[in-house]
């Protein structure tokens, strides 16, 4: 049975693949049932939901605050208290009351596919927010794969300049991420069809990565004092990344009908062998290809 259990200020989760703990409403543990695999870690340095302005400056946990019960010691969000409020045997919030901003989770489970559901959101008193940032602290053993820039993986013994946004749709170019460890992977994604900005952060630290997903506001941000809209999707897969990813392409075909729209293409787009991307304007890079 799929169920949320609240106790103090950990959510204990049970699903169909895999179980869950959140600590503070950090994701610390996600084990896949069938392999018992573990992908994420606590993480003192790490805070669920960070605030990204105009600037890009990114406002989380602060140092030297009084710590909140489940918050890690020596850092806190601005925040008075936290609290972790069970609404349903398959639902729950954590909220986040500061000085200066306000924030919360909502989490869910999905009944009919077994995700995980998060929908992180926020207000500040400071203007300019542009996101908001749910964070994942990933086990080292874990690999990486983006879909980023035409693709990335990342290990622990490769070294990647941190830290690395990608925003969706021109750098991050499928609005998921994929973990691999062992013959188990983890996905996160969304199946936003709005077109709701996002992006994607990459954080490197001693080998180990944290996953920031993003939740964008729509211009003008000069005065805009609130974030969130995005619900993302955690769930576990036997195999390899491609596993996680034929899910989502296969959600990507029956949402958009892409199979209905790729019968309507002339038979010549069938036919191509070859495509050629490039940075600059000018036409003698192409005259110069057969060379």
């Amino acid at each position: 049975m799929m169920h949320i259990h609240v106790q103090d200020q950990t959510l204990f989760v049970e699903s169909l693949h895999f179980t869950a703990r959140l600590e503070g409403g950090l994701l610390v543990s996600l084990v896949d049932r069938e392999t018992g695999m573990e992908f994420c870690r606590p993480a003192a340095s790490a805070f669920p939901l960070d605030f990204v302005y105009m600037n890009r400056e990114s406002v989380g946990a602060e140092p030297g605050c009084a710590p909140a019960d489940g918050i890690a010691a020596g850092t806190c969000p601005s925040a008075r208290s936290v609290m972790v409020k069970s609404l349903s045997p398959g639902a729950a919030r954590v909220i986040y009351a500061g000085n200066n901003t306000d924030r919360e989770l909502f989490i869910r489970l999905d009944h009919e596919t077994g995700d995980l559901c998060i929908r992180p959101s926020g207000q500040s008193t400071r203007r300019g927010l542009m996101a908001i940032r749910w964070n994942i602290p990933f086990v080292r053993e874990a690999k990486l794969v983006l879909p980023s820039r035409n693709g990335i993986e990342v290990t622990a013994d490769r070294d990647i300049l941190p830290p690395l946004r990608c925003e969706w749709p021109s750098h991050w170019n499928a609005q998921l991420a994929i973990a691999e460890v062992g013959h188990a992977t983890a996905m996160v994604h969304c199946e936003d069809t709005t077109y709701k900005y996002k992006a994607l952060n990459l954080l490197r630290e001693d080998g180990l990565s944290t996953l920031g997903f993003e939740s964008e506001q729509i211009a003008p941000l000069t005065d805009n004092r609130t974030a969130g809209g995005v619900e993302w999707r955690i769930n576990t897969y036997r195999g390899g990344w491609q596993a996680a990813a034929d899910r989502y392409r296969a959600w990507m075909e029956n949402t958009y009908q892409l199979a209905k729209k790729r019968a309507q293409r002339p038979d010549w787009t069938r036919k191509i062998s070859l495509a050629v991307c490039w940075a600059t304007t000018n036409p003698q890079l192409l005259d110069g290809w057969p060379n």
